[in-house]
Protein backbone atom coordinates (compact mmCIF):
# COMPACT_ATOMS: atom_id res chain seq x y z
CA UNK A 1 0.00 0.00 0.00
CA UNK A 2 1.29 3.29 -0.83
CA UNK A 3 1.74 5.96 1.86
CA UNK A 4 0.99 9.25 1.37
CA UNK A 5 3.06 11.68 2.64
CA UNK A 6 2.18 15.73 2.55
CA UNK A 7 4.35 17.96 0.91
CA UNK A 8 5.00 19.95 4.56
CA UNK A 9 5.52 16.81 5.63
CA UNK A 10 8.47 15.62 3.25
CA UNK A 11 9.90 19.00 3.46
CA UNK A 12 9.67 19.40 7.28
CA UNK A 13 11.63 15.65 6.92
CA UNK A 14 14.07 16.99 4.54
CA UNK A 15 15.19 20.16 6.11
CA UNK A 16 15.46 17.82 9.83
CA UNK A 17 18.14 16.09 7.75
CA UNK A 18 19.74 18.99 6.80
CA UNK A 19 20.12 20.02 9.66
CA UNK A 20 21.59 16.83 10.71
CA UNK A 21 24.33 17.40 8.31
CA UNK A 22 22.88 14.68 5.88
CA UNK A 23 22.19 14.64 2.18
CA UNK A 24 18.64 14.40 1.15
CA UNK A 25 16.93 11.10 2.24
CA UNK A 26 16.26 9.54 -0.97
CA UNK A 27 13.38 7.41 0.49
CA UNK A 28 11.64 10.73 1.37
CA UNK A 29 12.36 12.24 -2.30
CA UNK A 30 10.97 9.94 -3.36
CA UNK A 31 7.94 8.98 -1.41
CA UNK A 32 4.80 10.62 -3.65
CA UNK A 33 3.01 13.73 -2.39
CA UNK A 34 -0.49 13.22 -1.69
CA UNK A 35 -2.70 14.14 -4.62
CA UNK A 36 -5.74 16.46 -4.61
CA UNK A 37 -7.91 14.02 -3.96
CA UNK A 38 -6.36 10.65 -2.81
CA UNK A 39 -7.96 7.93 -3.80
CA UNK A 40 -9.28 6.42 -0.93
CA UNK A 41 -7.73 3.16 0.29
CA UNK A 42 -9.27 -0.50 -1.18
CA UNK A 43 -10.95 -2.54 1.59
CA UNK A 44 -12.24 -6.08 0.99
CA UNK A 45 -16.18 -4.21 0.52
CA UNK A 46 -14.66 -1.98 -2.38
CA UNK A 47 -11.11 -3.69 -3.57
CA UNK A 48 -11.41 -4.14 -7.48
CA UNK A 49 -11.83 -7.87 -8.20
CA UNK A 50 -8.16 -9.11 -9.46
CA UNK A 51 -7.09 -11.98 -11.73
CA UNK A 52 -3.12 -12.41 -12.24
CA UNK A 53 -0.79 -15.06 -13.11
CA UNK A 54 2.79 -15.50 -12.51
CA UNK A 55 5.11 -17.45 -13.63
CA UNK A 56 7.76 -18.23 -11.31
CA UNK A 57 10.99 -20.54 -10.77
CA UNK A 58 10.99 -24.12 -9.41
CA UNK A 59 9.99 -23.63 -5.32
CA UNK A 60 12.28 -25.66 -2.77
CA UNK A 61 10.95 -27.80 -0.84
CA UNK A 62 9.96 -26.48 2.69
CA UNK A 63 12.11 -29.81 3.90
CA UNK A 64 15.57 -28.24 3.22
CA UNK A 65 14.45 -24.52 3.32
CA UNK A 66 15.59 -24.16 7.06
CA UNK A 67 18.47 -25.04 9.40
CA UNK A 68 19.16 -25.09 13.08
CA UNK A 69 20.78 -21.99 14.80
CA UNK A 70 23.13 -22.74 17.94
CA UNK A 71 20.54 -21.58 20.11
CA UNK A 72 17.84 -23.81 18.89
CA UNK A 73 16.40 -21.66 16.50
CA UNK A 74 15.70 -21.71 12.62
CA UNK A 75 16.81 -19.85 9.55
CA UNK A 76 16.62 -20.00 5.74
CA UNK A 77 18.57 -21.64 3.94
CA UNK A 78 20.48 -19.87 0.84
CA UNK A 79 18.25 -21.65 -1.78
CA UNK A 80 14.98 -20.67 0.07
CA UNK A 81 16.36 -17.05 0.42
CA UNK A 82 17.68 -16.56 -3.43
CA UNK A 83 13.76 -18.22 -4.50
CA UNK A 84 12.17 -15.62 -2.36
CA UNK A 85 14.19 -13.22 -3.90
CA UNK A 86 13.61 -14.34 -7.34
CA UNK A 87 9.84 -14.44 -6.57
CA UNK A 88 10.07 -10.70 -5.34
CA UNK A 89 11.39 -10.03 -8.62
CA UNK A 90 9.14 -11.45 -10.86
CA UNK A 91 6.50 -9.96 -8.85
CA UNK A 92 7.90 -6.14 -9.06
CA UNK A 93 8.50 -6.62 -12.78
CA UNK A 94 4.65 -7.82 -12.85
CA UNK A 95 2.33 -4.54 -14.32
CA UNK A 96 -0.23 -5.51 -11.44
CA UNK A 97 2.92 -4.87 -8.52
CA UNK A 98 1.89 -1.12 -9.49
CA UNK A 99 -1.59 -2.05 -7.48
CA UNK A 100 -0.40 -2.64 -3.97
CA UNK A 101 -0.65 -6.33 -2.48
CA UNK A 102 -4.08 -8.37 -3.75
CA UNK A 103 -6.56 -7.57 -0.82
CA UNK A 104 -9.85 -9.60 0.07
CA UNK A 105 -10.50 -13.13 0.06
CA UNK A 106 -8.36 -15.40 -2.41
CA UNK A 107 -8.56 -18.18 -4.68
CA UNK A 108 -5.01 -19.52 -5.62
CA UNK A 109 -4.43 -22.36 -8.08
CA UNK A 110 -0.52 -23.32 -8.98
CA UNK A 111 0.72 -25.67 -11.75
CA UNK A 112 4.14 -27.16 -11.36
CA UNK A 113 6.41 -28.08 -14.46
CA UNK A 114 8.88 -30.21 -12.48
CA UNK A 115 12.30 -29.91 -13.54
CA UNK A 116 12.83 -34.10 -13.85
CA UNK A 117 10.78 -37.32 -13.41
CA UNK A 118 11.93 -36.85 -9.78
CA UNK A 119 9.31 -37.81 -7.43
CA UNK A 120 8.45 -35.04 -5.33
CA UNK A 121 5.92 -33.96 -2.80
CA UNK A 122 3.32 -31.49 -4.07
CA UNK A 123 2.62 -29.91 -0.75
CA UNK A 124 6.14 -29.84 0.21
CA UNK A 125 6.15 -27.31 -2.31
CA UNK A 126 3.14 -25.33 -2.16
CA UNK A 127 4.16 -23.99 1.39
CA UNK A 128 7.16 -22.26 0.40
CA UNK A 129 5.47 -20.80 -2.54
CA UNK A 130 2.86 -19.35 -0.49
CA UNK A 131 5.28 -17.96 1.45
CA UNK A 132 7.49 -16.50 -0.64
CA UNK A 133 4.23 -14.60 -2.76
CA UNK A 134 3.42 -13.47 1.20
CA UNK A 135 6.90 -11.73 1.85
CA UNK A 136 7.37 -10.30 -1.98
CA UNK A 137 4.02 -8.48 -1.16
CA UNK A 138 1.59 -10.45 -3.42
CA UNK A 139 -0.88 -10.56 -0.92
CA UNK A 140 -0.63 -9.44 2.41
CA UNK A 141 -1.27 -12.87 4.47
CA UNK A 142 -2.22 -16.45 3.16
CA UNK A 143 -5.14 -16.40 5.65
CA UNK A 144 -6.77 -14.79 3.22
CA UNK A 145 -6.70 -17.39 0.60
CA UNK A 146 -10.42 -19.43 0.71
CA UNK A 147 -9.73 -21.80 -2.16
CA UNK A 148 -6.63 -23.33 -2.89
CA UNK A 149 -5.37 -25.95 -5.70
CA UNK A 150 -2.52 -27.62 -7.02
CA UNK A 151 -1.94 -29.67 -9.74
CA UNK A 152 1.63 -31.22 -10.90
CA UNK A 153 2.24 -31.41 -14.82
CA UNK A 154 3.42 -34.15 -16.78
CA UNK A 155 6.53 -33.53 -18.51
CA UNK A 156 6.36 -33.71 -22.20
CA UNK A 157 8.79 -32.35 -24.92
CA UNK A 158 7.93 -28.48 -25.97
CA UNK A 159 6.55 -27.40 -22.25
CA UNK A 160 8.14 -25.87 -20.03
CA UNK A 161 9.86 -27.66 -16.67
CA UNK A 162 11.47 -26.27 -13.67
CA UNK A 163 8.69 -23.40 -13.41
CA UNK A 164 5.34 -22.84 -11.13
CA UNK A 165 2.77 -21.06 -12.62
CA UNK A 166 0.31 -19.11 -9.90
CA UNK A 167 -2.68 -17.46 -10.53
CA UNK A 168 -4.28 -15.13 -8.00
CA UNK A 169 -8.16 -14.40 -8.12
CA UNK A 170 -9.90 -12.59 -5.78
CA UNK A 171 -12.92 -13.43 -4.88
CA UNK A 172 -16.65 -11.73 -5.14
Amino acid sequence: MTRWLTDERVAELQAAARKRGAAKSPAIASRPATPANPTPPQTPSNAPLRDLTLKLPWPPSVNHSTLPTSRGGRILTAQHKAFRRQVAQVWSDHPESYAGPVIGRLNVSAILFPPNHRKFDLDNRLKSLLDALQHAGVFADDEAIDQLSIRRSIIEAGQPTGDAVVTIRTLP
